[in-house]
């Protein structure tokens, strides 16, 4: 999440933005982009939208305002939902960011959590698992034989990670060891049977580092 005092700010001008900014208006969603950034947008909202329904409604309700932006932000004071530009390259990762994004919205505008103390590992770890499961969708869809198909879902666990432990460590104000860190990696399985399966690896690689395990 942004900063308190630059989300203070610059309040006034997210929700002048977020209400009256120009736009453009798809099945819900309020993009903030220019036109090829925003193209890529509604790719990635038609792939959610053809894998998961469900979760793709879920971004209608709490993450239907799209910012291109400079990082990936959900911002709990007006609800925006910053994208990283670097994250416009595939419609796969439009759809896991704005599935992400929707997680966060549902917890924070639908049920009024404040994403502070035990929270926000809670809240990451649970975006995670809903990405997780959006991902063993999108697999078993393209039909993947199960070598590639645990391959490629590995990556993923790797990435989800790592990309939690250096938020933490940032957070923190803590050195993110990268040699501890290939330690835990090579303990990541092989093969992945279904969806519960990454959860459970990237929760065991997170309580590991956390000396939980």
């Amino acid at each position: 999440m942004a900063p308190r005092f630059l989300v203070r700010a610059l309040e006034p001008v997210i929700r002048a933005l977020l209400a009256h900014g120009p736009h453009d208006a798809v099945d819900g969603f309020k993009l903030f982009a220019v036109p090829a950034e925003s193209r890529r947008l509604v790719k990635g909202l038609e792939l959610l939208r053809a894998v998961d329904p469900r979760r793709y409604r879920r971004a209608q309700r709490y993450a239907h305002r799209l910012i291109a932006a400079h990082r990936t932000d959900y911002d709990t004071d007006t609800g925006g939902c910053f994208l990283n530009r670097a994250n416009l390259d595939s419609p796969l990762n439009v759809a896991v960011e704005v599935l992400r994004l929707g997680t966060y919205g549902r917890f924070v505008a639908g049920k009024g959590v404040a994403y502070k103390g035990a929270w926000i590992e809670r809240l990451d770890r649970i975006a995670a698992h809903e990405k997780f499961r959006f991902l063993w969708r999108h697999a078993q869809r393209e039909r993947w034989d199960e070598p590639s198909r645990s391959a490629w879902l590995r990556e993923w666990v790797d990435y989800e990670s790592r990309l939690l432990l250096e938020h933490r460590a940032e957070k923190l104000g803590t050195p993110f060891s990268e040699s501890a860190y290939e330690q835990r990696r090579a303990a990541i399985p092989q093969t992945f049977l279904r969806a519960r399966d990454l959860i459970t690896a990237f929760d065991t690689s997170i309580d590991k580092w956390h000396g939980r395990h």
